[in-house]
């Protein structure tokens, strides 16, 4: 009887048909997981455009003035500098090993402080983590592997020899030849996800682990570039038919308006319009029976209305963990995801908003004198030009200044008493959050 085969982690799962029709079922589920959350999406969407202070229809008043005041943009940075400065404080050191028998790995100690500066956690990870945080009431953070070559030259000095003996310094002076070699850099690489591009199955579990072993699911929406789908076939990501299918099909494809795309969000706030085609993917863990257990893989999917496949392999790390890190800011009993700490403030920043520029309006209005006359008595209106010196040919008896009434003083108390007691004082003055800096030592 011939031993069976044991499948490694580079074994491509999809291509049996019993396979592919389970992860077809599956890909029904996720895209209806994304559905059920557009509205959080949607509602995520406006906490991002009140700290990108973009004044949008849910204002009340719409007038002449168009400012929007930063009360949510300075809170949330403020809140963000001070819980990472906790985390990575000015000393420089940023890990602490405490062990049972008194041996400290000081080598291992070292090892992580380097990996933390090499990947720019205080600057690139930590803040908008917890920018986001703030604005879409959860942390995600996926953690994977890069490895970057780099090829190096430098001048290396070489002994002159003549018959095969090396000569003296002072009989001849040493050649310079150019050496040529590559530099393999492994570290990690840690990706802050916005929310909505995030979908636990089922969302009444405590976290990812949990949502794993109760038979569910945990999705990341991908926007792939040309460039980056032909890495992935390279690499063995996913299949090479179904991955030159998906080229084939970029230019087809446009973004279910079920997806938020928080990026795409974010560079228009900035200024910047992105025009390349992208295809949307999704990245699904979960777990399904291989060998006869039940084992953790990882599925990419793609297409919406032709459901495609495009690989489905064992989980490729070691740890055999599921790389998403999802924790919530405000843990809610019975939900994996939990609110926006901003959302409470919503309503006040609108109104502080409707106040300021309301206030504006009159205080422009206050800035110009409100003339009077009788045209009856005064038929010569046209010569009242206001300039220096300017001659009226008026009945002065007929003619009065008036001053419009200066409620811009009145607008900037209520905007002052709603930035100060009702955004900051109440909502934003909190403690840190130690929840997240558990999850992280993972």
């Amino acid at each position: 009887m011939a031993k069976k085969r044991k499948i490694d982690r580079d074994t491509e799962l999809s291509k049996k048909k019993s396979v592919e029709d389970k992860l077809v079922k599956l890909y029904d589920k996720v895209e209806k997981g994304f559905i059920d959350q557009s509205q959080r999406a949607d509602d995520q969407m406006d906490n991002w455009d009140m700290y990108n202070c973009v004044l949008a229809d849910k204002q009340y008043y719409h007038g002449t003035s168009k400012i929007f005041v930063p009360i949510i943009y300075n809170a949330v940075n403020a809140r963000a500098t001070r819980f990472v400065n906790q985390l990575f404080p000015k000393g420089g050191r940023y890990v602490e090993v405490v062990s049972q028998n008194g041996d400290i790995p000081h080598e291992k100690a070292a090892l992580l402080e380097h990996y933390v500066r090499k990947c720019k956690l205080r600057t690139e990870v930590a803040y908008p983590l917890m920018v986001n945080g703030d604005n879409e009431g959860q942390y995600n953070v996926y953690v994977s592997w890069s490895t970057a070559a780099r090829h190096v030259t430098w001048k290396e000095q070489v002994p002159v020899k003549a018959g095969g003996i090396e000569l003296e310094a002072d009989e001849a002076e040493p050649i310079e030849e150019m050496k040529d070699d590559v530099i393999l850099e492994d570290r990690p690489v840690v990706e802050v996800l916005s929310d909505s591009d995030v979908c636990i199955l089922p969302a009444t579990v405590n976290n990812v682990e949990d949502a794993l072993a109760q038979g569910g699911s945990v999705t990341i929406i991908r926007r792939w570039t040309k460039s980056q789908v032909e890495d992935l076939v390279e690499n063995g990501d996913i299949r090479e038919d179904n991955g030159d299918f998906l080229l084939d099909e970029m230019s087809k494809a446009e973004e279910s308006k079920a997806n938020s795309n928080i990026g795409k969000h974010h560079a228009d706030a900035a200024g910047i319009k992105e025009k390349g085609r992208v295809a949307l993917g999704y990245e699904t863990w979960h777990r399904m029976e291989v060998d006869g257990s039940k084992r953790l893989v990882r599925t990419f999917f793609a297409g919406q209305g032709e459901k495609l496949v495009l690989g489905c392999k064992l989980n490729p790390y070691w740890n055999d963990r599921c790389p998403l890190i999802s924790v919530a800011v405000k843990k809610v009993s019975g939900q994996v995801k939990g609110l926006a700490p901003v959302a409470p403030c919503a309503q006040l920043q609108y109104a502080a908003n409707d106040a300021i520029n309301e206030g504006m309006d009159s205080a422009a209005y206050a800035l110009l004198p409100i003339i009077a006359t009788d045209p009856l008595k005064n038929p010569r209106t046209a010569t009242m030009i206001l300039d220096l010196a300017a001659v009226w040919e008026v009945d002065p008896n007929s003619t009065k200044f008036m001053q419009f009434q200066q409620l811009w003083k009145e607008a900037l108390e209520i905007f002052a008493s709603t930035a100060t007691e009702g955004c900051v004082a109440n909502t934003y003055r909190q403690a840190a959050q130690p929840r997240l800096c558990r999850s992280l030592r993972r």
